[in-house]
């Protein structure tokens, strides 16, 4: 029974009281980082903005730089793209601040230039990719002191690409699901940090 009243007790210490209050002020715009972006040497800010209660429209461009050099790690010397994501979340309970669960339909468009140059060779070997994506995310929003959130998401789509360049890159850069040029089914997990006003 002790450990029961020691169980409440944490619950109500981490969980907000403004998140039940009944003076909360709708938001209506939400900016977030998507840190997880960093691996692909990326930079990914997402704007929410509220269509209604349950219903948000996101836009999250996204822009990824890379520059080995002589020194690359990776299977190309040097990377620039952009791109950005739509989608539209629906959340599955209707009150003033958007916490709780959702689902989400989103699109993607990127485009990315590798240099695929070995190490010492001066000349620049470009392979150029298009990528589009489609697919459905489910999502818990937690709100923390009225404006801080964190979005915690995952879903699946399907992925199709353009490539152009050499054909003998294709395979280092299509064959595994985390790659820039892959097409096919397609994983998607994430992670939001940001603020709403």
């Amino acid at each position: 029974m002790k450990k029961l009243y020691v169980f409440i007790l944490f619950l109500s210490a981490i969980i907000p009281y403004d998140v039940y209050s009944q003076e909360i002020t709708p938001k209506k715009i939400g900016i977030s980082m998507v840190p997880h972006k960093i691996i692909y040497s990326g930079l990914q800010l997402s704007v929410d903005y509220r269509l209604s209660n349950q219903n948000w429209l996101v836009f999250a461009p996204i822009v990824n730089l890379y520059d080995g050099g002589e020194s690359s790690n990776k299977n190309y010397k040097s990377l620039i793209g952009s791109g950005f994501d739509i989608s539209f979340k629906h959340f599955t309970i209707n009150k003033d601040l958007p916490n709780g669960g959702y689902v989400s339909m989103f699109s993607s468009y990127n485009y990315y230039e590798l240099d695929m140059a070995a190490s010492l060779t001066p000349t620049k070997m470009p392979v150029f990719i298009h990528t589009g994506s489609v697919g459905v995310l489910f999502g818990y929003q937690y709100i923390s002191q009225d404006f801080l959130f964190v979005d915690i998401y995952g879903g699946v789509g399907l992925k199709a690409r353009k490539i152009e360049g050499k054909d003998e890159y294709f395979e280092d850069l299509t064959s595994d699901i985390w790659d820039f040029g892959y097409q096919g089914p397609v994983l998607k997990l994430g992670l939001k940090i940001g603020v709403f006003f």
